[in-house]
């Protein structure tokens, strides 16, 4: 009895990430307030997000006095939903739900990608012939509609960058969403979650080239998105789906002249796994938030459970469902 006790002691003061959502509305569900994907977030929402985390911060503060100690803050979301991931001795989450000004907090939902025989996708291969024509993507290439001026964030195990088929940047770079000035511009006026999780980011270590204007590591928390962290090569699928061009010496071969639905759109790579394939919930809603702040056009978010959906405790993201901002 004793040795269990000694266990469970441990385990209490073991420490562990946890969500905690505070009670004040996220940026988005206050009234006049545009969260949108390829809009440019205005004075009045950044402002508003400003305040949110004062208040944050208030409420943090008043919860380290109660608790006796400091606590560790991680990223802290105004945008989408009004939340803060912390790291606390696991003994103190029933403490910490029944405090004044805390509407809820659960341990961080933590997911893994699946150990399968997957092989790194350096190369091309056949795999991506059928796809552009069985999803009716020819039918909009006909209309000239081919991504050009437009901006995909992939939001995923990040990306094989030596894979050939994002070698080649969009035809006319005058009409690119994204330049490096603009992500320097971006970086200079507005504070991504990025900046928070690493220090020292730049264009010049997160623009990589016309093709892919961004990329960050949000589960290892680096200015790099790896080189699709979890060796699934989901990522790499996904945006070669999206946004990946044949190369000329390979179209012969493969018997295609186009592979991505959107081969002139650019790729914004938000790597939110980390190297040993593990994804916390924070790293998701901090490249969802920076998507916003960044403007992109579409994100990606193709994550999943293997036996569906999966619920998240106090469905904290159901509004930006909602009201469409990410499908």
């Amino acid at each position: 009895k004793e040795e269990n006790a000694s266990m469970a002691g441990g385990c209490l003061w073991s420490l562990i990430p946890l969500l905690i959502l505070l009670p004040l509305y996220a940026v988005i569900r206050q009234p006049k307030m545009n969260v949108a994907l390829g809009e440019t977030l205005g004075a009045a929402e950044t402002q508003a997000a400003r305040t949110l985390e004062q208040k944050q911060n208030v409420a943090l503060a008043s919860m380290e006095r109660k608790l006796g100690h400091s606590i560790e803050v991680g990223s802290q979301f105004t945008l989408l939903t009004n939340a803060a991931a912390v790291t606390v001795p696991y003994g103190e989450l029933a403490e910490i739900r029944k405090m004044e000004g805390v509407k809820s907090a659960y341990v961080m939902p933590t997911f893994e990608v699946p150990e399968i025989n997957a092989q790194e996708v350096t190369t091309l291969e056949p795999n991506m012939k059928y796809v552009a024509p069985g999803m009716g993507a020819t039918s909009a290439w006909d209309y000239g509609f081919d991504g050009a001026g437009m901006s995909v964030a992939i939001i995923d195990s990040g990306l094989y960058y030596s894979n050939p088929v994002f070698d080649i940047n969009p035809t006319d770079e005058s009409a690119v969403a994204f330049t490096k000035a603009d992500i320097q511009e971006i970086l200079a006026n507005h504070e991504l979650h990025a900046e928070t999780l690493a220090e020292g980011v730049t264009a010049d270590n997160t623009y990589y080239s016309s093709k892919i204007p961004f990329g960050f590591g949000y589960g290892d928390a680096t200015a790099d998105f790896g080189s699709d962290n979890a060796g699934v090569a989901h990522g790499t699928h996904v945006a070669g789906i999206v946004a990946g061009n044949m190369p000329e010496e390979a179209k012969k071969t493969f018997k295609m002249d186009t592979m991505g639905l959107a081969p002139e759109a650019q790729l914004l790579v938000m790597n939110v796994s980390d190297r040993q394939g593990g994804i916390y919930f924070d790293a998701i809603l901090a490249a969802m938030e920076d998507c916003i702040i960044l403007g992109v056009d579409c994100a990606n978010l193709s994550l999943g459970s293997p036996c569906g959906p999966a619920y998240v405790e106090g469905c904290m993201i159901q509004t930006p469902i909602q009201t469409g901002v990410f499908r």
